[in-house]
């Protein structure tokens, strides 16, 4: 579920980087793909601290899960901070995660491919379903 975090998060990064609309419609679509790219980044949020708890033992879970928190607030301010006059780039802001997303996506499959210890299991859709309606 991390890894899909980061490819959805990725192709939507990627399709924001290349709106070809303008007016209305051009807000629509950022709209649209900034929901998506939405998607991507709340699998990655709900994913990233059971990660680090499985990974770490208890006596040292406290600097990874504050820097892991760090890194997402930081990137969320300097995200929203950042501005620069010309109209195009706007787009620069998709773009500039793309690469650092891609090596994420190639590192986490080999490392989660090589360190699998659990066997596979199957997805609670009814319980995550409801927890979502909840």
């Amino acid at each position: 579920m991390y890894n899909l975090g980061f490819a959805i998060y990725t192709v939507f990064s990627l399709l924001l980087a290349i709106t070809w609309l303008s007016g209305p419609a051009a807000a629509w679509y950022l709209i649209l793909m900034r929901v998506g790219q939405g998607v991507g980044a709340a699998f990655l949020m709900a994913n990233s601290s059971a990660i680090l708890t499985d990974a770490f033992p208890e006596d040292q879970r406290g600097w990874p899960s504050a820097s892991n928190q760090v890194a997402a607030l930081a990137g969320s301010f300097i995200g929203w901070c950042w501005r620069d006059p010309r109209p195009d780039s706007v787009r620069l802001i998709f773009v500039v995660s793309v690469p650092h997303r891609a090596l994420r996506d190639r590192l986490g499959l080999q490392k989660s491919s090589a360190s699998a210890a659990a066997p596979h299991q199957r997805i609670d859709w009814p319980g995550n379903i409801t927890f979502a309606l909840v």
